[in-house]
């Protein structure tokens, strides 16, 4: 039937092409999935519509006026195999960061039928993302391993605060906050060096199905070195710099509460009130925190 011819949103569709007209997300247990987050992974979207979904409005519009020249893009979203394999592959991430490291994702394209009748088919179709998760992997247990004793302590002081939790679904985005964690915990007590590649996460789910074991790795800079802790000796403040120039040498030194402040020429600012701005000590220990805090004051 050539009725889908005369139809105003499907205009200047080639022969082999389809209109995506929906993506509908079906999900295949109770599992609590955010499906607004799960939708947001789906890189084609259809053109609005207006009447609950049912009559594309502007796009029909748009057609009346579109005439392919001067290489303009064509106003229907027409169906791309492509972005639906993209999508497919970023759901597929998503539900993995989420602990659904078992889960299935199959796409259909569903063609839209005239009258509901086969051999009536339009240029017209739904892509429906089909969703099972399983079950997701539970921590059954915490470990870790870390071979330098001030660091363990630190690391055994402040392990209230992460979020690797026995009983909780193992999340990704959980163990990279975690290693974040650390890494800001170990830069605020003087590691000054430390990164967060240090920290790794071993994770053995081979006890069972659907549980897991996670341990903590905090790795050492070399074979036989360790991680040093760094404290503040001398502060410099310069007022002059300018970070445009080739030639910042300084001549004149102001010596204010034990801090150097350093100028090329009469410095244009008073000691004082930079002062106050540094929120760290000389023979302190280094803190990231702390100089943080003083690049934003």
């Amino acid at each position: 039937m050539g009725c889908h011819k005369h139809q105003l949103s499907t205009w200047h569709l080639k022969p082999n092409e389809k209109l995506l007209i929906k993506n509908k997300l079906v999900v295949k247990s109770n599992k609590e999935l955010n499906r607004e987050e799960v939708q947001s992974y789906i890189r084609q979207k259809p053109n609005k519509s207006i009447l609950f979904g049912t009559w594309k409005f502007n796009l029909q519009w748009k057609n009346l006026w579109y005439n392919g020249k001067n290489n303009k893009k064509r106003p229907a979203v027409v169906l791309d195999s492509s972005l639906i394999e993209r999508s497919e592959r970023q759901i597929g991430i998503y539900l993995k960061n989420q602990g659904y490291y078992s889960a299935k994702l199959e796409t259909e394209i569903l063609p839209k039928y005239f009258l509901g009748v086969k051999r009536w088919e339009t240029k017209k179709a739904t892509v429906i993302y089909n969703i099972a998760p399983g079950d997701a992997l539970i921590i059954d247990s915490l470990g870790c391993v870390i071979k330098q004793p001030t660091i363990q302590t630190l690391y055994d002081l402040q392990r209230g605060q992460s979020k690797i939790l026995k009983g909780e679904i193992l999340k990704i985005e959980d163990l990279e906050i975690e290693r974040t964690r650390i890494s800001n915990l170990l830069a605020d007590k003087g590691y000054f060096k430390f990164a967060e590649n240090f920290v790794r996460f071993n994770v053995d789910s081979s006890r069972g199905k659907d549980s897991t074991i996670v341990i903590t790795k905090i790795k050492q800079p070399g074979l036989d070195s360790l991680h040093n802790q760094y404290y503040i000796n001398d502060i410099y403040v310069n007022t002059s710099f300018d970070p445009y120039s080739s030639n910042n040498l300084t001549t004149d030194t102001i010596y204010f509460q034990g801090i150097k402040f350093i100028s090329k020429g009469p410095s244009k600012f008073k000691a004082a009130p930079l002062y106050r701005g540094l929120f760290f000590k000389s023979g302190e220990l280094y803190s990231h925190e702390k100089e943080s805090q003083t690049f934003r004051q």
